[in-house]
């Protein structure tokens, strides 16, 4: 079977560049764990965005930033936790 593909970029959602703070907020608010992953050349929220837009939750950090590591000790990226 053959398929063709078109572009879409005139087709695309534009509402993925609305805050998505309030459905966090309300996540956090019904105590439920979370994992933010981003990855480190991510074209829309790089590291730094994501760091940032965390930090505007001003939640009570338990452990602050540091490495996260592989099961064989690589450094695969950054973590913190919150209660």
């Amino acid at each position: 079977m053959q398929r063709s593909f078109k572009p879409c970029a005139l087709k695309c959602r534009l509402d993925v560049f609305k805050s998505m703070l309030p459905v966090y907020k309300k996540l956090l608010d019904a105590k439920l764990d979370m994992l933010v992953f981003s990855g480190d050349i991510d074209g829309i929220v790089p590291l730094i965005g994501t760091r940032r837009w965390i930090n505007t939750l001003d939640l009570k950090v338990k452990v602050p930033w540091r490495p996260w590591y592989t099961a064989s000790g690589a450094i695969c990226g950054a973590c913190r936790s919150t209660l």
